[in-house]
Order: C-alpha cells, then structure tokens, then sequence
C-alpha cells in the first residue's frame, strides 16, 4: 500500500511539474504568427543597439500574403518574407527605389537593409516588433499608428 502511494504521489508530481513547465513556458511568449503583423506600421526607433535620430525613421508593413514594404531612409523599399513558424523571419531579396540622399540617411538605409537580411527571428513586446540575428536584437520598432484617410466633402 505505502508503496502505491508512493507511485501515485511521484506520478502526480511528474505530471504538476510538466503543467507548470507548460504553463510557464507560454505565458511569457511573444511569439505571434507573422500574419497578424500584417496591416500595421512599425517604425524603426533602434538599429544595432542605436536610437534612430534621422527625422524620418526607416519603417516596414506586413501585407499578410509573404510580402513587406516600407521607407529604408531615403528610398521605398519592398520584397518577399517568409516564416516557417512563429518567431522564424526571413526576407527575400529586397528592391528599392535608386534615390540619392544625403549621406547620414544613405549610411542609415545601407545598415537598415543589411539588418534586415541579417534577421532570423522576431517577438513583439510591449507594442515593440523586434527582429534579432543568432539572439542579438538588431532592429526594434514601435507600432505607427496607421493614417485613416479624411472622408471626402
């Protein structure tokens, strides 16, 4: 008898810490299927650890269908992404418009694409979209609040 409510107990002990484990390991996850990104506008406010200071931050839209576009710095930009499974991200090759600016905004937009080419995977947190490469954060975003077209007169 002793020895079947040892069995019970270590049993029921075994399943209470694999509940917990579940339990603990989602309710802290910010992982969201790429497609409910979709339709938002993420505005760029870190790169590689720096506060963006240009007076129009780099930005990215999710359309929901493994597309993306946005502003890279001084140029429009647009291209595939794919996520094998939430929290996996990868862009395809990107096309930009071929505008010249100055050189702050340029040097922004070259580290802009390279970062993006980099990342591998990306969270929300806290409204932030933020897109990392072999763990390092390298791009945080912050949620636009999308434009609403004014009703005609």
């Amino acid at each position: 008898m002793k020895t079947m409510n040892a069995l019970t107990a270590t049993i029921f002990g075994f399943v209470a810490l694999f509940v917990i484990a579940a339990c603990d390991s989602t309710s802290n996850s910010s992982i969201q299927p790429i497609a409910s990104l979709a339709g938002q506008t993420w505005k760029c406010s870190t790169l590689d650890g720096t506060a963006i200071t240009a007076t129009r931050s780099p930005t990215i839209t999710f359309d929901g269908a493994g597309r993306v576009n946005g502003f890279s710095g001084v140029n429009r930009f647009g291209g595939s992404v794919e996520s094998a499974k939430p929290g996996d991200i990868h862009f395809g090759q990107m096309m930009s418009t071929k505008m010249a600016g100055p050189p702050e905004q340029m040097a922004l937009e070259n580290s802009f694409l390279d970062a993006l080419a980099r990342a591998d995977r990306y969270a929300v947190v806290d409204a932030k979209l933020i897109f990392s490469a072999a763990d390092i954060i390298i791009i945080q975003f912050k949620s636009e609040p999308n434009e609403k077209p004014s009703p005609a007169n």
